[in-house]
């Protein structure tokens, strides 16, 4: 029995030798060694011991794992300088992460065995702060750029909101050195993470750490969780503004979530999740914690949405728990005489069909939202651009909310694209517009 644990303990510490060589610690990779070292272990099988390892290789059946190991090893072995080994490396890692082996081991790791504090870095430190501002509101903005550059309209709006009483926690994977110097001269929180799970996944990790320390929780009478998909178009005055108004709605002792926004699009009724508004009630309401326990962080974005968004207003309607909207679209659909044209315009004739926030913007504006949404201004076809009319919105951050579109044209369209193909229709296009040429001779136009 000794012999055996001891050839697991060697076993064990060669693959995780290996791993890192595979997988070194850099800022990109965050978690990728463990993944390495279960991958590895899972390709190799339970019962193999390395220093059997060509028997091994003779023995098995499955030639492409058996020849990547081999080569993985074989190079890991050789007395190369870093660089160069790297080099060697690269082709056989890629062929690594193609396996089913690797991708077992990535979704595992990613739901089970890693919480928030694998995610967040700086928990411990982030908790005494909270626990030392003892405040009853708190506001938790998710942010991610390239760059790490935090928008100038956003931080106005964050310190606004913190001469208003809220303790305003700023979530980000990478901030420059400037950004974070400034969130911090402003009096605010900031909480390193890990870029897993978008925004949802920041939610859950930040929900489950005051959770977890439960003074935290227990003291918090309302926490709202916003990203930055959006623009204060209207700046601080009426964000903080909306968010009184979201906060008066949640002074209730019946478990609520609150939004700016709801919609039917895709066929569930939802609170948009760019800002969610919750009180004690529903902190401390086993439906609201279950959720986000459960909610896994792979799949991409569509999958998130799904599984999150849509996903959690129905559990919370479905177990009689109340949800709220600041605009709704009932009421934006009564209430906002150009919204017909607005949507018929797009060709949007059912409710089931309509992203206030994509579709009807200028309802939503002039209703008195004051956010609008990034995607909108840099990724939704419309006629006419929508950036084009946005002026008469703007007030008195119009230099903030300049500059901060600057910044996103430049971080968006930063892939230098091939000038000689970016005039040719795509594959799809040619063969549609095809189709309409063959359609309009057969009816003689």
């Amino acid at each position: 029995m000794k012999q055996v644990k001891n050839n697991n303990l060697a076993r064990a510490l060669r693959l995780r030798a290996l791993a890192k060589t595979i997988e070194p610690i850099s800022n990109t990779r965050h978690g990728n060694q463990l993944i390495a070292f279960r991958a590895l272990r899972n390709l190799q099988g339970k019962t193999t011991n390395l220093l059997s390892f060509k028997r091994w290789i003779r023995t098995r059946n499955w030639k492409r794992n058996n020849k990547l190991l081999k080569n993985l090893v074989c190079i890991a072995s050789r007395k190369l300088d870093t660089q160069t080994k790297q080099k060697q490396l690269s082709t056989y890692r890629t062929h690594l992460k193609s396996t089913r082996a690797w991708q077992s081991s990535e979704k595992e790791i990613n739901e089970r065995k890693w919480n928030f504090r694998g995610r967040v870095s700086n928990v411990e430190n982030l908790i005494s702060q909270m626990i030392r501002k003892d405040s009853q509101k708190i506001f938790f903005f998710h942010h991610f750029d390239e760059y790490g550059y935090i928008p100038k309209s956003w931080l106005t709006c964050l310190e606004k909101l913190d001469q208003n009483g809220w303790m305003v926690i700023v979530s980000s994977t990478f901030l420059n050195e400037k950004s974070q110097e400034e969130i911090l001269e402003r009096n605010l929180l900031l909480s390193k993470r890990k870029n897993m799970g978008l925004c949802l996944g920041a939610y859950k990790d930040f929900i489950l750490m005051i959770k977890d320390k439960g003074s935290i929780a227990n003291n918090c009478n309302q926490l709202i969780l916003a990203n930055d998909s959006t623009i204060p178009i209207k700046g601080s005055d009426a964000f903080a503004s909306c968010i009184d108004d979201i906060s008066k709605r949640l002074h209730t002792e019946e478990a609520l979530m609150a939004g700016i926004t709801d919609s039917v699009q895709c066929g569930t009724y939802h609170i948009q999740s760019y800002l969610l508004g919750v009180n004690q009630a529903l902190i401390k309401n086993s439906t609201w914690t279950n959720f986000w326990q459960e909610l896994s962080l792979t799949g991409d974005k569509e999958t998130l949405i799904r599984e999150g968004e849509l996903t959690l207003s129905n559990k919370l309607v479905e177990a009689g728990l109340t949800t709220w909207a600041r605009y709704p679209l009932i009421n934006l659909l009564i209430d906002q005489e150009n919204i017909e044209h607005e949507l018929g315009s797009q060709g949007i004739l059912m409710p089931s069909l309509c992203n206030p926030t994509i579709h009807a913007w200028k309802s939503l504006l002039n209703a008195g939202c004051p956010l609008i949404k990034k995607q909108l201004i840099f990724e939704i076809a419309q006629q006419p651009i929508p950036i084009s009319q946005i002026g008469q919105w703007m007030n008195d951050n119009e230099y903030e909310i300049r500059a901060d579109l600057e910044h996103l044209l430049r971080s968006r369209f930063k892939v230098i694209h091939n000038i000689s193909n970016s005039s040719k229709p795509s594959l799809p296009r040619r063969i549609i517009n095809r189709l309409k040429r063959i359609i309009n001779v057969s009816i003689g136009r």
